[in-house]
């Protein structure tokens, strides 16, 4: 097997006498999408920031994305490495229109080619079409309704053209069939452009439709890894995590 995408071991994180995160390891292959699952406070999100260089972690941790180490970078560097980072809520500009909200990704490539703005431009229509935003693009973030906010926070990450996106419960808060449109349009980027997505989830269902590989946190250890139908079938991430008793 080639070199990982991403490689992280021995990652630990505390806050105060709190461990949010616990001697954390695992890898993502270019391409791989991977599902991160565990109940409220199991550390999703702490993970997320550890690998943003939001947080500091232990010493003799290691992250290393495409062969760099991470550590050794600060979090406003991390884009133009090829990490795009989405977050629970949309965190868009509401002072600007949908369409410039998503236009300030390309602000995040290595070297932004302004020079050919119509070439941005054309990429952000692409990705607007592919989660159904067209005829929101020129409204105010304040007159579009949630979903598409959280849709437009993708579309302002893949914009910035990432290795690796960071996804933090993008399903969340949507109904059924939105999942279903956020859903088919991740796996058709991936496809389109061999993005790797590491996505945060509470929704089962929702990765398992998009997901090769699932892990799952509790108390900020990982207990589980594996395929979705393992990880979901474990013991421990069925106790933990879906509230079933060993009698069950």
């Amino acid at each position: 097997m080639s070199e990982p995408l991403l490689e992280v071991r021995d990652v630990s994180v505390s806050f105060g006498g709190l461990q949010a995160l616990v001697e954390f390891e695992c890898e993502v292959q270019a391409s791989e999408i991977v599902g991160i699952i565990g109940p409220n406070g199991a550390g999703k999100t702490t993970l997320l920031n550890a690998l943003s260089r939001f947080v500091r972690v232990n010493r003799g941790a290691r992250i290393r994305f495409r062969g760099y180490d991470l550590l050794g970078c600060r979090a406003h560097k991390v884009p133009a490495l090829g990490i795009g980072r989405t977050f629970q809520g949309p965190e868009l500009s509401s002072r600007d229109t949908l369409l410039d909200n998503v236009l300030v990704g390309g602000y995040l490539r290595p070297r932004p080619p302004w020079s050919r703005r119509a070439d941005v431009r054309a990429e952000a229509d692409d990705l607007l079409r592919a989660f159904g935003m067209e005829r929101w693009a020129s409204l105010k973030v304040t007159e579009v309704p949630y979903p598409i906010q959280k849709r437009a926070q993708i579309c302002r990450a893949m914009l910035a053209r990432p290795r690796l996106l960071l996804l933090d419960e993008p399903a969340a808060g949507i109904t059924a069939e939105e999942k279903q449109q956020i859903a088919e349009a991740l796996v058709q980027l991936r496809q389109r452009t061999g993005v790797a997505l590491f996505v945060i989830e509470h929704d089962v269902g929702f990765l398992s439709s998009i997901c090769q590989r699932m892990i799952a946190l509790d108390f900020g250890r990982k207990i589980a890894s594996g395929s979705v139908s393992e990880v979901v079938n474990d013991p421990a991430v069925r106790r933990s995590y879906l509230g079933e008793s060993d009698d069950d």
